[in-house]
């Protein structure tokens, strides 16, 4: 049974700065609960299009395209790529729907349409375009300047990807949360509304879906006056990244794994995966590019799939955490679960951090993790930035096509190792420390989490009071269910409650004040 009440991950700051009873900590509570909405459909996602890229992938031997095996693989990707491409119209809908006060699909289809008007107001020629057209207009330098292709173009709206002009203005994820929240705000506040008799089709519902898209423009323009100014920051620090080296990995990993919490890493990453210039040589026949002969191409992510040496330095940060963290963390929830429920636990968190470790995704086990406890997203982004370096500083480089999962780590081995026989040191530099290095981060991460989670009380997964029912008892569990409830009822007050609502195994109870409530005896 889940109440409103302190979220104990917060108790020392809420009692600090003086308010017991802080909304705004309550609605980030519920803000977790409605992650699993959106992101529930993920897992199955990442799997088919993980492997669906490699099943369609010509530059593995033995797959030629139109083959058989290329079609599949291609079927495969166009199931699981919608989920990953419209992630913020999947987050709007989920939340609005979630965070509604009574779950209907008027509140949804509100979302959604708020979440498309404000990426449609942040387009190219749109809002952004009014405000910097002219602003920071970018002037080709030298012959060979990377950046030349945006002579003429703002940089403040404009990047580099793959050696063409872009439009660079994307809010993410961020969009999505902002467009479902506001929505599920004014769903709750304005779906009864009353109005002039000649406007009363409006009213009512029907009233949100046509709020929610005037709300968008105020939105829109906010994020159109600070957002270029936000992404032009991270570009700029990426390019400050580059001469540090792999403490410039410690930054990078560290920053990207903030971001992940609100789908801003890509404009971070953009920049150090598609645009950073890396010269080296390349080390295989690929293409136009021959073995031994030396080569400059834009992006760490095209350099290393491209087989140049000395490539991957901004992508081994995510390997340790992903092949190994994230067991490290699934297991300490796993252990925390209550002894009845840790099979049912189990059977949750096992395949879901499966499919994101092999794959690559974090999305599915991490998001729901974070937005229920901070406290543990800011130990985990930073044990993620320390465990991240160490590879990066030992000289491993590896690469991904997709993501920094198993099966990314098989894929790039080969480069990896040829990068390693051609090291001065060849022997830290070897990709099969990758390994043990996960299993070190697992480790580490299992015990960090493990006692976290048990002295801190954070109510992760089976750590909450549910019920357990037996079909096989259902008389007495009839009769106990109605005792719990008098029991409720005399411990939270009847005129207390302002709505009730149920999940498949959660009771969930709106209160209109929890400050007198002995937790202990509700409980019990």
């Amino acid at each position: 049974m889940d109440t409103i009440k302190k979220p104990s991950p917060f108790q020392a700051i809420r009692d600090r700065i003086g308010i017991s009873n802080s909304k705004f900590f309550i609605k980030l509570q519920y803000l977790g609960w409605a992650m699993v909405f959106p992101i529930i459909v993920l897992p199955i996602s990442a799997l088919l299009l993980r492997f669906g890229t490699l099943m369609s992938d010509t530059t593995i031997k033995g797959i030629t395209e139109k083959s058989g095996v290329w079609y599949v693989g291609k079927i495969m990707s166009s199931m699981g790529q919608p989920a990953f491409t419209y992630l913020p119209l999947v987050f709007a809908i989920g939340l609005s729907f979630g965070l509604s006060k009574d779950s209907r699909g008027e509140a949804a289809l509100a979302g959604a349409l708020a979440c498309l008007v404000l990426q449609s107001l942040l387009t190219e020629y749109s809002l952004p375009s009014l405000f910097y057209d002219r602003v920071m207009v970018y002037h080709k330098g030298k012959n060979n300047d990377t950046l030349s292709v945006l002579n003429g173009y703002s940089e403040l709206l404009y990047i580099v990807k793959s050696n063409q002009v872009t439009w660079g203005l994307d809010i993410g994820v961020l969009g999505g949360i902002v467009s479902g929240s506001i929505t599920a705000w004014l769903y709750n506040h304005y779906s009864t509304i009353k109005l002039p008799q000649a406007f009363a089709f409006f009213e009512g519902r029907r009233f949100v879906c046509v709020i929610s898209i005037i709300v968008m423009l105020p939105i829109g323009i906010f994020f159109a006056a600070l957002w270029p100014w936000v992404q032009i920051g991270l570009v700029k620090l990426g390019l400050e990244l580059i001469n540090l080296g792999y403490f410039g990995t410690f930054i990078h990993t560290l920053l990207k794994s903030l971001l992940v919490l609100f789908g801003l890493h890509q404009i971070l990453n953009t920049f150090l995966w598609f645009q950073l210039p890396i010269t080296g040589e390349a080390l295989f026949n690929n293409g136009d590019y021959i073995a031994g002969n030396t080569y400059t191409v834009n992006g760490d992510i095209t350099a290393f799939l491209a087989g140049i040496n000395g490539s991957g330095l901004f992508q081994i940060g995510s390997f340790p955490e992903i092949m190994g963290g994230y067991w490290g963390v699934t297991f300490a929830i796993i252990m925390n679960a209550k002894k009845e429920r840790t099979k049912e636990v189990m059977g949750l968190m096992l395949p879901i951090c499966f499919v994101c470790s092999l794959t690559g995704v974090g999305e599915p086990l991490i998001l729901p993790i974070w937005y229920a406890s901070p406290l543990i997203y800011f130990i985990q982004s930073t044990l993620n930035a320390i465990f991240g370096t160490i590879p990066a500083a030992m000289g491993i480089r590896s690469g991904f096509g997709f993501s920094a999962g198993w099966v990314d780590y098989l894929i790039s081995f080969y480069t990896s190792w040829k990068m390693a026989t051609l090291s001065n040191n060849r022997f830290w530099a070897n990709p099969l420390w990758l390994i043990p290095i996960a299993i070190i981060t697992a480790l580490c991460y299992f015990v960090t989490f493990y006692y976290l989670i048990k002295f801190r009380d954070i109510k992760t997964v089976g750590r909450d009071s549910e019920l357990i029912i037996n079909n096989n008892k259902k008389d007495f569990i009839e009769e106990k269910e109605k005792k719990i409830a008098i029991r409720i009822a005399e411990l939270i007050g009847l005129n207390n409650i302002i709505d009730i609502s149920n999940c498949a195994t959660r009771l969930r109870l709106v209160l209109k004040d929890n400050s007198n409530i002995d937790e202990k005896k509700l409980k019990k």
